[in-house]
């Protein structure tokens, strides 16, 4: 056993059977055993001096450097620890040289097991400390779901979470002490589960059992047509070609955190949550009706990570998360009041874009804007499209926009640069 490696072991809830005679010989010959007290419980008799694995990794970081390359050091783990574990974290600060891992089974490998269910078709995550719309995104796009719950993404809080986003195709199982004497295995339907109380550890498992909930795989990535849309009336969206502009000024990423002011239809707010699948959308809009119709559309269109505040801004935008991106399509008059709001709750390095129609908008923005030190610049967009004319074909012209972008700098100590 080598005094200068960590050694990472798994294990599961039945303790030492779950341990190969390897793995066993490594925890016996262990000065120093860290692990949860439920996995050090398994070794009463160990001569080895024992540390409880809390929240503070940072804490057990120290210990481990100070016992490292002086006596043999063990941590124990639940399953594999490379899998939603402790082993990245690990890796990150020691470095893969200093660490032997040596991993279990997982409990979602055995419930599937449990199931006689393959799971290579099978998308699997974690709740541990994450956001809830992760699972409803899955649940969008797929049939066979493994989920690793904490003390607040439980059971019932996850059914709880896909019924409201209006997913009921789904069959539930779910594992407690997985493996352990104590081990619970039982399935329920979303409505059941969802006013379950079940102790921890557990994992749930979804499987469709009916049809999925929308998604139609013929729609384009980018530039969904504005008849998809459910209106009030005809002007209340952002035509097509103005949004796809909109939106690749936003420079968005896959988890940007974006805020959609001014919603209107919800189309921006819409194609931003596809184009973000592990972000978060915010639609604001102040009157009931028009958010009622932003709920229809993100429901039609498949997105779970999509939120609709029903309110006025600039007064709703304090309490929500601050944004990678920032559209503003409508400001009910209260324009530089918005621009100032949102250009203080900006991420440093993020985009806020907004469309404007008049040139006196237009001069109050990128006055605002610049004097609140973003870096700023103006494009108009003047759409023709093709009408028929008898046998021929004339263009018809839409409403010309001005598509003001501007860029957050980002701070580096007292100076403020760009990035390149």
């Amino acid at each position: 056993m080598d005094n200068n490696k960590l050694y990472v072991i798994g294990m599961l809830d039945s303790g030492q059977e779950s341990l190969t005679p390897g793995s066993l010989a490594l925890i016996n010959q262990a000065a120093v055993l860290i692990g949860s007290r439920r996995l050090l419980s398994f070794f009463p008799r160990t001569a080895a001096k024992k540390h409880v694995l809390k929240s503070n990794l940072a804490g057990t970081l120290d210990l481990i450097k100070e016992h490292l390359g002086k006596e043999p050091v063990v941590l124990l783990a639940s399953g594999d620890p490379n899998f939603f574990g402790i082993g990245r974290y690990l890796v990150e600060k020691l470095g893969p040289e200093r660490l032997e891992i040596i991993p279990n089974l997982t409990s979602l490998q055995l419930v599937f097991a449990r199931l006689k269910q393959p799971w290579d078709d099978a998308v699997l995550l974690s709740a541990h400390a994450r956001p809830i719309e992760a699972i409803l995104t899955a649940a969008r796009r797929s049939r066979k779901i493994g989920i690793l719950t904490d003390d607040v993404n439980t059971p019932a809080a996850i059914a709880t979470a896909l019924l409201g986003a209006g997913i009921d195709h789904f069959d539930a199982f779910v594992a407690h002490n997985l493996g352990g004497e104590e081990e619970d295995f039982f399935s329920a339907s979303l409505e059941e589960l969802s006013r379950l109380d079940i102790p921890s550890p557990n994992v749930v498992l979804l499987l469709a059992g009916g049809p999925p909930a929308p998604d139609d795989p013929s729609l384009p990535v980018l530039g969904l047509p504005e008849e998809a849309f459910d209106r009030r009336r005809p002007g209340l969206i952002t035509k097509m070609e103005v949004r796809a502009i909109v939106l690749a000024k936003m420079a968005l990423s896959p988890a940007s955190a974006v805020w959609d002011i001014g919603a209107g239809s919800g189309s921006v707010a819409v194609e931003a949550a596809r184009l973000c699948p592990d972000g978060r959308v915010c639609a604001i809009e102040k009157e009931a009706a028009t958010a009622r119709l932003i709920k229809q559309n993100y429901r039609k269109f498949g997105v779970a990570n999509l939120t609709v505040i029903e309110g006025e801004a600039p007064e709703v935008l304090a309490t929500l998360e601050e944004p990678d991106a920032i559209f503003v399509g409508g400001s009910g008059g209260r324009l530089e009041e918005i621009l100032k709001t949102c250009a203080g709750k900006l991420k440093p390095g993020g985009r806020l874009v907004a469309n404007v129609t008049t040139l006196e908008n237009l001069h109050s923005a990128q006055t605002l804007l610049k004097q609140a030190g973003l870096a700023t610049e103006v494009t108009l967009v003047s759409i023709f499209r093709s009408q028929d004319a008898g046998s021929l074909t004339r263009l018809e012209p839409l409403n010309p926009v001005f598509i003001v972008s501007a860029r957050k700098p980002v701070t580096t100590g007292l100076r403020a640069c760009e990035s390149q």
